[in-house]
């Protein structure tokens, strides 16, 4: 009685979690369906837990809106380059690990949000969509510093990203060594020593000096 007295307290989510995507896919249809009916230019499909995108979004050839926010889609479909009235995409949160050749096509596209996903490189492609006025990329593995990705426009975030990985590396050979001490201990004396291979009488030094070291082997 008592294991049967717990049971009736516990519940099973996961139970209920294994049809989510089947009725997410279900609910995708049936709005895009409504689009069709309707001729909107807009559609949201955010929330509904999509591993995929059904088929039948190839036929919204009039659409200009896409939202596809909080899913687990993985890639977008070819097809979405046949959708070239489209002026906006929003993909925030989902696991895109890259972007579909086909996009390239989409001359109108100037919004596209691509927040929380995993893309680890762009296209060069993307940089020549002619509208695209606006692309937020934050949340992803692209090792781009905050200030470039807060930057308003597309060109300049493409010509930091393609810059470092398009132009040939070299090694950076510097170290720097910094001397401390209390004052007229002969830091300067010290240094002179070092660089220039002497002992010269100098004054105290005021504030910081700077020298640079030539090193050679």
């Amino acid at each position: 009685m008592r294991f049967l007295s717990r049971l009736r307290q516990y519940s099973f989510p996961k139970t209920f979690r294994i049809n989510e995507p089947v009725k997410g896919l279900a609910e995708a249809e049936a709005r895009i369906q409504r689009v069709l009916e309707t001729q909107d230019t807009y559609l949201s499909l955010n929330d509904l837990r999509l591993t995929v995108l059904p088929d039948s979004l190839a036929r919204l050839k009039h659409l200009r809106v896409l939202h596809l926010c909080s899913n687990m889609l993985a890639a977008l479909p070819e097809c979405i380059g046949e959708l070239t009235e489209l002026t906006e995409i929003v993909v925030w949160d989902n696991q895109l690990t890259a972007l579909p050749k086909s996009m390239r096509q989409l001359g109108k596209l100037s919004a596209l949000f691509l927040e929380g996903n995993k893309l680890t490189s762009l296209p060069e492609w993307l940089r020549n969509l002619p509208s695209l006025s606006m692309l937020h990329l934050s949340g992803n593995d692209l090792n781009l510093p905050p200030e470039v990705l807060s930057k308003a426009k597309p060109a300049e975030i493409f010509d930091y990203y393609f810059r470092i990985h398009t132009e040939s590396k070299h090694p950076l050979n510097e170290a720097k060594l910094i001397l401390l001490g209390r004052g007229e201990v002969g830091k300067t004396c010290l240094v002179n020593r070092l660089v220039h291979d002497k002992f010269a009488s100098t004054s105290m030094t005021r504030g910081i000096a700077i020298t640079q070291w030539l090193v050679t082997s």
